[in-house]
């Protein structure tokens, strides 16, 4: 069984090698502009950020219910999932489906760098561990493979449009196809919120009681 799945994801890399590249670099570019932007913060504004996360730590609204946090996290993980599927339907999708992915590695490589810049003690890491890895670890892998997944068909479209030799029962396929990935996708991201919904109070109880009494 592990090597059928090992050679399906070799097999799988290799037939999208440009695509995951594309996608890596955006990826990488994201973070590194991500921690860029953290060294260009002056003082003040690293202040602020850190009185309202040190406010919300330190307050007992980080002790949000379980139901609401997983809400809000599923609800994001459907807004990005619904939003990579329109793209893939869409010729223009590419460039806008390669730039959530490094608006995705900025996000992250903001908060890396600034959890660690700012919480010099385990506060830090406590807070990354809990809201980044999980994330990191389950969601990106499945967002860059719907990512790849709207590029394919995205590229398909467009040289389809181009030749004028594409049958309407190919692209139903490759919609059907693409949009069963998404389904799949969404279920594997509900299970990665109930995850991340379950962690997170949890070391924020952990930060509230062992830094702020």
């Amino acid at each position: 069984m592990k090597e059928r799945l090992g050679r399906l994801l070799v097999k799988y890399i290799q037939e999208n090698t440009s695509i995951l590249i594309l996608l890596l670099i955006a990826f990488i570019v994201g973070i590194a502009a991500g921690t860029f932007t953290v060294n260009t913060l002056n003082s003040s504004q690293k202040g602020e950020l850190y009185t309202y996360i040190n406010g919300f730590l330190e307050s007992k609204d980080a002790a949000i219910s379980q139901g609401e946090l997983f809400r809000q996290i599923f609800l994001n993980y459907l807004k990005l999932i619904l939003t990579l599927w329109f793209l893939g339907v869409t010729i223009v999708g590419i460039p806008l489906i390669a730039g959530l992915i490094g608006f995705k590695g900025f996000t992250i490589g903001f908060t890396v760098g600034f959890m660690l810049d700012v919480f010099t003690d385990l506060r830090g890491w406590l807070i990354l561990i809990s809201s980044v890895i999980p994330q990191t670890l389950i969601i990106l892998p499945c967002i860059i493979v719907l990512s790849v997944s709207g590029i394919r068909l995205s590229l398909f479209l467009l040289r389809g449009g181009n030749s004028k030799k594409i049958s309407r029962n190919e692209v139903k396929l490759r919609l059907v196809s693409h949009t069963l990935m998404s389904i799949v996708i969404l279920a594997v991201t509900a299970l990665g919120a109930l995850i991340e919904s379950l962690i997170l109070p949890m070391f924020l109880n952990i930060i509230s009681s062992n830094f702020y009494n």
